[in-house]
C-alpha cells in the first residue's frame, strides 16, 4: 500500500491502563508530498480570508477502522473496532502527529473519547510546540515568541496577569493543563473559564461516533446533529460548545479541561460524491485505498496480512481530512459548520461594507442590517415573567406594505425550470449548455428596496401591459390570471400542483414574479391582476441602483478563476470557491418555503432562515434565471430548434453555438450579459458543457445519457433520474449500463443501496451503528410535465454499442390547464413502463376511456378489445359475419377464438357474461377497436356501413 507522505516509523506507547489496547505515535512531514501546492496565494484570497474564524481550536481529526460481519444479502450485522486513529497538525503546518490506538482483533473493544483525548493532549502538550498554560498554585506560560523564533516560559501569580500579557502579545491556541493534586476545589471552580478549545474533526463521523464506548452517553452526544450528510455540532444550540475533563493517561491528577464541537469534512465536500475521494483527487492522493474495494469487509485481512500495511491504512483517512480542511480555515483554526454556513457569513460581512453599516455593539449592527436590507425595524415590548414581574423584550416587525412584499415573494418562490420537454433516441447532434455561474449572476440583478417607502405602485382587478415595467429587474410580485396562446411552445409561468411545478396555458390566482409576468406579455399572453405592486428601489448616491449583493459575488467570481488559473480546473481551490458561490443563492433562500434540510437529534432544533435569508430576492433570482432559459427555448422554436429538456440553469437542444450567442431572449440576454460584465469584465453568458456526436438518449427530467464518437469520450451528458448502476459514476461503463436498463427495460428497474444508521435511531433506540442493503425502483418513464402530442409520435429501432433498441420519440407542447396535467399523471401512474409506440398506444386507450367515463380494469389490451366487440354484438350494434353464420353457443366461441389474439382462451361463461346488461357500457372507445372490427369484416347495424368506412 502506497505511502504518500514521508512519516516517522510508529513508536509504541509504553502504558498497561489501556487493556487489549496498543498505542503508537509517530509524525508525518506533509510538505513532503510534492503533489501538493503550497503557495500562500489561495490563503490570501479576500474571500478566504473573510470566511476564516480569528478563534483557534486544537482540530483532531480522527477515524475508526472495523472489520464488519454482514449476513449473505450484504446486511451489517455487527462489527468490531479494530483501531482509533487521531491526528493534529503541529502549529508549524509542517508535521502532523498521529496517535494510533489498535485493538486485540479477537475481542469487541471500545474506547471513549476521553480515553483516546489523554492520549492526544498529553503528547500535544508534552511536543513542546504548543502553547502551553500550566496551573498548580501559579500559572506557568510556554509560547513561542516571533521576535526570537523560539519557545519561552513566563510564570504568573494571578490568571489576570495570564489575559493581559496573552492579549498583549497576541498569544491564542492555548493547550491548558491543571494539577488537580494542588487545586482546591474552590480555586477549581475559579478556573472553569479556562478550556482548551478543540474542534473533533470526522469524515461522514456517523460511523466513527458510534465506535466509541460512550456512544450512548447524552452528556457527549448533546447537540449533535445530522447535517449535509455528516455529524456536527450546530449554533442552533446556543452556540455552546460541549465540556470535557479529559484526564492525563500518565497522571490521572492532570486534567485537561477542554471545550469541544465536532466539524465534519463531508460538509466541505462537493456535491454529488461526499466520500473521501474528491478530497484525495483535490490533494492528488487519489492512489490511497485503491487496492481494497470494500474496506470494512477486509479490515482484519490486511491486518493478519501485514501489521505495517494495516497501520498505513488505519492512518491515512484522519490525515487526509485534516489537511483538507486547514487548506480551507488554517492551521488549527476554528472552522464554520460548512461552506454554505461560510457563504452566509462572508455576504453579510460584504452587505455591512456596502451599506458602510457600522455600530458600537453587535446589537447595533444587527439592527441597522435587518432594517436595510430587508425592511425590519426593531420594536420593543413589555412583558410579564413567571414571577411577576415585567420584563422588556426586543422583537423585529416590518410594515404593511413591506410585509406585503414579503408574502407574495415568498409565494411567488418556485423551483428552475426542470422538465423534459422532447423525450426519444436521437442520432443528429446535440449540445447542453450552461448559462455560466447563474445563480451569483442573477444575484447581481437584484436590486435593493426602499423600506421606509417600498411600494412604488399598484395596480387591482384590472388587465396588465409591458407598460408597468421599466425593466425586466423591477421588483414586481403579483396574484394573476393568465391565459398563453396556443402557439406558444413554452409558457412561463409556473404553478405549483401537488409536488410538481407546472407551466400550463392558463391559470387563476397564482402568484408570480415580475420577470415572469414580463416575459408572459412578450410571449403574447394574457394576464389579469388581482394585486400587482412595484416596490421602491434604493438608490446610491450616484444615481444607481443599489444592489448589495453585487460585490460580495464579484469577489467569490474572481477568486474562482484566479483558483482556476494558479491551481488548475476542479482542484481543491477551485472547488471551495465554487461551494462558496454557489452556498450564497442557498443561504438567501433558505427556509423561505416550510421545508427543512437538517434533521437534528432534538425535534425542535429545525433548520432556521439564515442571516441573509430573503424571500423576495430568492425568488426573483430563480425567477431570472428561469424565464431566461424559457425565453431561449421560445425563441429556439420560432427559429425550428428543438429544445429537449432543461435543468435549472442549463438545457440540451441542437442549436449550435453561434446561433444561441446571437439570440436576444426577448431581452434578457442584455440584461445577463450587463451582469457578467461586472462580474468578469467579459460579456459571454453561455457556456457548452456536453456535446453528443453519436447518440442522445432523452426519457425524463434529470434523465437523459449521451454519447460521443469515441467510447471513451467523457464529455457527453449523463444524468441518472437518481438510479445508480454501480458502475464508476459518469464512466462510459455508467453511461452504458444506464442507456441499457432505460431502453430494454419492461417494468420499474430496481438497484441496490447501502442504508445508513440514523443519527436519532442511534442515541434514542441505543443501536449500534449498522448498514442494511435496501433496493429502490426507478421510474424511468416520461414523467409527463408536459402533454405529449401523438400525432408526432415514432419508434425508432436500432443498435447501440451491441445493445439492440426501440423506443418511442415524441413532441410535447403545455397542457390547457392544470386539471388536465392531472388527468394525464394519474393514467400515467397505472403503468410500470412506457417506453415503445405500442406502450403508449396503450396510454392513449386509458385516456380515451377516461374522457369518455368509462370505467375498465384492463390487464390485458387485446383480451379487452375482443370482449368489445362480442359485447357490441351481443348488443346488436354490430353484424360479424363468422358469427352470424353459428348456430351454437359453442361455434360461436370457437369462432371468436379464431379472431383472438389474446393469450387467454375465450369461453362459454365469457359469452355469457358479455351478453350482462351491467357490462353494456364497459367498452372501448371506437378508435381502440376500429383495426380488429375491420379485421372480422364487421359491420355497424344502424347504418349498414362497414366499420372501416
Amino acid at each position: 500500500m502506497e505511502q504518500n507522505y514521508n512519516a516517522l516509523p510508529y513508536e509504541k506507547v509504553v502504558q498497561t491502563k489501556l487493556k487489549g489496547t496498543d498505542v503508537y505515535k509517530r509524525y508525518v512531514d506533509i510538505t513532503d508530498n510534492k503533489n501538493i501546492d503550497y503557495s500562500d496565494i489561495f490563503e490570501n484570497l479576500e474571500s478566504i480570508k473573510a470566511i476564516r474564524k480569528k478563534d483557534s481550536a486544537l482540530v483532531i481529526s480522527f477515524d475508526t477502522k472495523k472489520q464488519s460481519v454482514f449476513d449473505k444479502t450484504g446486511n451489517m450485522l455487527t462489527r468490531k473496532i479494530i483501531s482509533y486513529c487521531f491526528s493534529v497538525l503541529m502549529p508549524d503546518g509542517i508535521k502532523a502527529m498521529q496517535i494510533l490506538f489498535i485493538n486485540n482483533p479477537d475481542k469487541d473493544i471500545r474506547l471513549s473519547v476521553s480515553e483516546c483525548l489523554s492520549f492526544v493532549l498529553h503528547f500535544c502538550y508534552e511536543s513542546g510546540q504548543f502553547n502551553t498554560l500550566y496551573y498548580s498554585n501559579k500559572f506557568r506560560l510556554t509560547y513561542y515568541d516571533n521576535k526570537s523564533n523560539e519557545m519561552l516560559i513566563k510564570r504568573f501569580n494571578t490568571l489576570k496577569d495570564v489575559k493581559t500579557f496573552t492579549n498583549e502579545h497576541n498569544i491564542d491556541g492555548l493547550i491548558f493543563k491543571s494539577d488537580r493534586s494542588h487545586v482546591s476545589a474552590e480555586k477549581a471552580k475559579k478556573l472553569t473559564a479556562l478550556k482548551t478549545n478543540v474542534c473533533l474533526l470526522g469524515h461522514a463521523s456517523i460511523k466513527d461516533i458510534t465506535a466509541f464506548s460512550d456512544r450512548w452517553d447524552y452528556r457527549f452526544l448533546n447537540g449533535l446533529n445530522s447535517l449535509q450528510g455528516g455529524i456536527v455540532t450546530l449554533n442552533s444550540n446556543g452556540g455552546r460548545a460541549m465540556n470535557l475533563g479529559v484526564k492525563d493517561y500518565e497522571k490521572n491528577y492532570y486534567e485537561y479541561p477542554i471545550s469541544y464541537v465536532l466539524r465534519d469534512s463531508e460538509c466541505y465536500s462537493p456535491n454529488g460524491d461526499k466520500t473521501l475521494n474528491p478530497m484525495k483527487k483535490c490533494l492528488k492522493l487519489d492512489t490511497y485505498n485503491k487496492e481494497y474495494k470494500y474496506i470494512d469487509e477486509c479490515a482484519l485481512d490486511i491486518y493478519n496480512e501485514n501489521f505495517d500495511k494495516f497501520c498505513t491504512y488505519a492512518s491515512q483517512d484522519s490525515l487526509i481530512s485534516l489537511i483538507y480542511t486547514a487548506k480551507i480555515w488554517g492551521v488549527n483554526k476554528s472552522m464554520q459548520v460548512s461552506i454554505t454556513s461560510a457563504s452566509a457569513t462572508y455576504l453579510y460581512d460584504k452587505i455591512l461594507e456596502y451599506f458602510k453599516i457600522n455600530g458600537k455593539t453587535s446589537k447595533e449592527i444587527e439592527k441597522a442590517f435587518k432594517h436595510k436590507y430587508e425592511g425590519f425595524n426593531a420594536q420593543t415590548r413589555l412583558e410579564m415573567t413567571s414571577s411577576g414581574n415585567a420584563k422588556s423584550v426586543s422583537y423585529y416587525n416590518k410594515t404593511y406594505d413591506a410585509d406585503k412584499i414579503d408574502r407574495l415573494g415568498q409565494k411567488s418562490y418556485i423551483g428552475g425550470y426542470n422538465i423534459c420537454t422532447y423525450p426519444g433516441v436521437f442520432s443528429n447532434v446535440t449540445y447542453d449548455f450552461d448559462l455560466i455561474n447563474a445563480y451569483p449572476t442573477a444575484l447581481c440583478l437584484i436590486p435593493d428596496i426602499e423600506w421606509d417607502n417600498p411600494i412604488n405602485k399598484e395596480i387591482l382587478e384590472q388587465n396588465v401591459t409591458l407598460d408597468f415595467f421599466d425593466n425586466i429587474n423591477d421588483v414586481v410580485f403579483g396574484e394573476v390570471d393568465f391565459e398563453f396562446p396556443a402557439t406558444v411552445k413554452y409558457p412561463n409561468i409556473p404553478v405549483r400542483v401537488d409536488d410538481s411545478i407546472e407551466f400550463p396555458r392558463k391559470g387563476t390566482h397564482v402568484c408570480a414574479t415580475g420577470s415572469a409576468i414580463y416575459l408572459a406579455l412578450q410571449l403574447g399572453a394574457k394576464v389579469y391582476a388581482h394585486d400587482l405592486i412595484k416596490a421602491n428601489v434604493l438608490y446610491n448616491d450616484d444615481g444607481t441602483r443599489s444592489m448589495c449583493l453585487r460585490c460580495a459575488c464579484k469577489q467569490l467570481v474572481n477568486d474562482r478563476e484566479t483558483c482556476k488559473n494558479e491551481y488548475g480546473k476542479k482542484s481543491l481551490q477551485e472547488i471551495i470557491i465554487k461551494l462558496l458561490n454557489n452556498g450564497g443563492y442557498g443561504k438567501v433562500g433558505q427556509c423561505v418555503t416550510d421545508k427543512g434540510e437538517c434533521a437534528s437529534v432534538n425535534a425542535a432544533d429545525d433548520m432556521r432562515p439564515s442571516i441573509i435569508t430573503s424571500k423576495y430576492r430568492a425568488a426573483m433570482v430563480t425567477g431570472l434565471v428561469r424565464d431566461y432559459i424559457i425565453a431561449i427555448a421560445n425563441q429556439l422554436n420560432d427559429r425550428g430548434y428543438n429544445f429537449y429538456s432543461a435543468t435549472t440553469d442549463g438545457f440540451i437542444s441542437d442549436v449550435p453555438f453561434e446561433v444561441l450567442e446571437s439570440l436576444d431572449a426577448y431581452g434578457f440576454t442584455d440584461l445577463f450579459k450587463e451582469a457578467r460584465m461586472y462580474l468578469t469584465g467579459n460579456s459571454a453568458v453561455w457556456s457548452e458543457k456536453h456535446k453528443q456526436d453519436s447518440l442522445l438518449l432523452n426519457f425524463t427530467t434529470r434523465g437523459n445519457v449521451g454519447f460521443g464518437e469515441h467510447k471513451d469520450d467523457d464529455k457527453c451528458v449523463c444524468a441518472h433520474a437518481g438510479f445508480k448502476t454501480g458502475e464508476p459514476e459518469d464512466s462510459y461503463s455508467d453511461r452504458l449500463s444506464l442507456f441499457k436498463i432505460v431502453v430494454t427495460r419492461t417494468d420499474k428497474p430496481k438497484y441496490i443501496y447501502d442504508l445508513w444508521s440514523n443519527l436519532k435511531d442511534v442515541i434514542k433506540k441505543k443501536n449500534d451503528f449498522t448498514i442494511t442493503k435496501c433496493s429502490k425502483s426507478a421510474n424511468f418513464n416520461f414523467d409527463l410535465k408536459r402533454k405529449p402530442i401523438f400525432e408526432t409520435m415514432y419508434e425508432v429501432k436500432g443498435t447501440y454499442d451491441g445493445i439492440i433498441y426501440k423506443y418511442a420519440v415524441f413532441d410535447t407542447e403545455p397542457y390547457r390547464d392544470v386539471e388536465e396535467y392531472k388527468l394525464y399523471k394519474e393514467i400515467g401512474k397505472t403503468f410500470d413502463c412506457l417506453r415503445t409506440v405500442e406502450d403508449w398506444n396503450k396510454f392513449q386507450m386509458r385516456l380515451r376511456l377516461k374522457l369518455a367515463g368509462t370505467t375498465l380494469n384492463i390487464t390485458d389490451f387485446e383480451w379487452t378489445k375482443l370482449l368489445s366487440v362480442v359485447r357490441l354484438y351481443n348488443q346488436g350494434k354490430v353484424s360479424i359475419p363468422a358469427l352470424d353464420e353459428c348456430k351454437t353457443i359453442k361455434e360461436k366461441v370457437f369462432a371468436i377464438n379464431i379472431f383472438n389474439h389474446s393469450d387467454r382462451i375465450f369461453t362459454g361463461t365469457n359469452w355469457k357474461s358479455c351478453a350482462r346488461t351491467d357490462r353494456i357500457n364497459q367498452i372501448l372507445p371506437y378508435e381502440d377497436i376500429k383495426e380488429l372490427l375491420d379485421s372480422i369484416d364487421a359491420k355497424f347495424i344502424d347504418t349498414e356501413e362497414h366499420s372501416g368506412n
